[in-house]
């Protein structure tokens, strides 16, 4: 589970973001995801009731709770907090709402291999500018698309297919750099699953499984 958040008001950056319920921690999130997307619990599904109580710590040590703030598991849903940092209050209510629009990562319940999961590897010739994924020794016939997004694509992109004489890829370039850990989405008849950091950067030939 992960989600941006926008118009917060304080006088330092935000260092940690943790979900409750109840007043328990039940997820530490974390920019691992990029630099404008918290991850939570290393982008695992998170178990809990709805709504969420949403925490913000500062870098200067301010917190506040926004109550009952996470009330969806839908992926782009824009939901609005009830307070925020602004003003150094550690509960009341800012004029300025905290939004936060949600990406929910769900995993299908069906795959083309009983673990749910597909090999996948980096085109050998990938640089900043260029970006293409192979799979080695795996049917990728299911998937209906694949998505992609690093550190500076803060949101999905679909990737093209290729038939390169009978082998399968999936390219991407779109003007903009690609760097950072990578992380990807894919899609078939039994729905959608997303993997996260599965790289940690461009590395021509590297593997690593992604989830169906």
């Amino acid at each position: 589970y992960g989600f941006h958040l926008n118009d917060v008001n304080d006088d330092g950056g935000i260092n940690k973001i943790e979900l409750q319920n109840d007043g328990s921690t039940i997820a530490t999130c974390d920019k691992s995801g990029g630099p404008s997307f918290w991850l939570c619990n290393n982008g695992a599904k998170i178990e809990g009731n709805l709504p969420l109580d949403v925490k913000i710590t500062s870098d200067l040590g301010k917190s506040v709770t926004a109550s009952g703030c996470i009330t969806s598991w839908s992926g782009d849903t824009i939901m609005q907090c009830n307070t925020n940092l602004g003003g150094g209050s550690s509960s009341g209510t800012s004029d300025t709402k905290t939004t936060t629009t949600t990406t929910t990562t769900t995993t299908s319940s069906g795959s083309s291999s009983s673990s749910g999961k597909m090999l996948i590897s980096q085109n050998v010739n990938v640089n900043d500018d260029w970006y293409a994924i192979q799979f080695p020794n795996a049917d990728s016939s299911k998937l209906t698309k694949i998505e992609f997004r690093d550190s500076n694509h803060g949101s999905w992109v679909t990737g093209s297919r290729q038939d390169w004489d009978g082998t399968i890829a999936y390219s991407w370039s779109d003007g903009t750099k690609f760097s950072g850990s990578q992380h990807f989405r894919t899609t078939t008849s039994d729905g959608t699953a997303s993997t996260w950091n599965v790289f940690s950067g461009l590395s021509g030939g590297s593997t690593a499984y992604i989830n169906l």
